[in-house]
């Protein structure tokens, strides 16, 4: 995260060059990042827990078939 936030001043500097215009990076700017960041997240956790839910059901029944 930290990384993502520091290299901000890279591309800043290459978005002036190209497009002409400032960019800021504002702490306001990181922490809607962070909140950003921590919905998806979020989602992808409930997500992925409804997939092994599904996956483990899935195996019981197979398991139950086979036998």
């Amino acid at each position: 995260m930290v990384m993502v936030h520091t290299s901000i001043q890279k591309f800043s500097a290459d978005f002036e060059a190209q497009m002409k215009r400032k960019n800021f990076s504002t702490p306001k700017n990181y922490l809607d990042f962070l909140s950003n960041y921590q919905k998806l997240l979020e989602q992808n956790r409930i997500k992925y827990s409804e997939m092994i839910i599904r996956y483990q059901n899935g195996l019981s029944k197979l398991v139950d078939a086979a036998s």
